[in-house]
Formats: structure tokens, sequence, C-alpha cells
């Protein structure tokens, strides 16, 4: 029996967190001010590449969407324009129903929202890191 190797194709290392998202659909590009149906996600990971969420509603491949990601300890959402690259079903074992784990690539964004989630990744990887090293030296497992 031959083993399935996973080839890792993130260029950037991701963070796990637990954040609520609203996003909507953009159906056409040139009429930003038409108002948009927003819907609700919770974020599973982030990296500053792109975000995993877990939605009710599928969305297809290459569907633009603009965010409001709400990180934990920020005051204000991080606002970005993104691209679905993936979209699989997860099925919930408890209640048997079903939700979305979804793949976004960021696309456009405000440069200091950029810096912000920079920030965020990089010092709460930190924290962990350190956190692990702290563990290990003291001997407990």
């Amino acid at each position: 029996m031959e083993e399935e190797y996973h080839v890792e194709r993130r260029k950037y290392a991701r963070l796990s967190i637990m954040s609520k998202i609203i996003y909507s659909i953009i159906e056409d590009e040139g009429d930003s001010d038409a108002p948009k149906e927003q819907y609700i996600a919770y974020g599973k990971n982030i990296g500053v590449a792109g975000i995993l969420f877990s939605a009710d509603q599928e969305l297809a491949v290459d569907t633009k969407i603009d965010m409001e990601i709400y990180l934990p300890d920020q005051s204000e959402p991080i606002r970005m324009k993104g691209e679905v690259r993936w979209c699989h079903p997860v099925k919930e074992d408890s209640t048997g129903r079903v939700h979305f784990d979804t793949g976004v690539k960021f696309l456009s964004f405000d440069r200091n929202h950029v810096i912000l989630l920079v920030k965020y990744v990089c010092g709460n990887m930190e924290e962990g890191i350190m956190g692990q090293l702290h563990d290990e030296g003291s001997g407990e497992d």
C-alpha cells in the first residue's frame, strides 16, 4: 500500500485562531457602493497571505470577497479583500450539520492593516515558541 504524502504549498506560517469574520461576496467590482449581504464565519487559522475559515455557505473557487476579520485583543477589525482558493464540506459528528472550511488568499488590503496582521501573527507565534522552549527547559512535558 502506497503512503500518500501531503506537500505543503504555503509560503508563510499560519497561526491557529478563533475569530469572527464578517464577509460579503463581491458581485461586480464596478458597483462598490451597492449594499451587500453579509455572512458570518469563524476563523480557524491565519497567516500573512491568507486565512482558513468555517462558514455555513459553500463558496465557489475564485469567488472574490470583502472581509472584516476580528482578531482577538484587537479593537477594530482588519478589512481585506480575498479570493477563495478552495472550499470543502465538513460534517459535524454530534449534530450532522455541514459547514464549509474555506481557504482564502488575501488580495488587497490597507497597508496599516497588513502591518497589524503581521505583528499579530508573528507576535503570537513568538509567544508560542517561547512558551514551548520554557516548558522544555523546565523538564515538563
